[in-house]
């Protein structure tokens, strides 16, 4: 079965994903809590450039640039494993 996500789905259920391991791991990392602040949606009014009100409007660009480099099947280039 293939389900093809919107890239507003997608960064929804990447957030819930790691808002789920965040809350599973007792709520102990302050980079995943300022990552969830950075990334959660409805902080704000959206906008055409911050649509889904994003708590650091820079988020959706950068998650835009994100699904473009999988789209393209570029690797990451700072996570572990990664050559370069």
């Amino acid at each position: 079965m293939t389900n093809l996500l919107t890239p507003t789905q997608a960064y929804l259920a990447m957030f819930r994903f790691i808002e789920g391991y965040w809350q599973r791991d007792g709520r102990h990392s302050d980079e995943q809590a300022d990552m969830l602040s950075y990334a959660s949606p409805g902080m704000w009014s959206p906008t055409d450039d911050n649509p889904l009100g994003t708590g650091d409007p820079a988020a959706w660009s950068d998650w835009l640039s994100a699904v473009g480099a999988a789209l393209e099947k570029r690797p990451p280039t700072d996570s572990p494993g990664a050559s370069g």
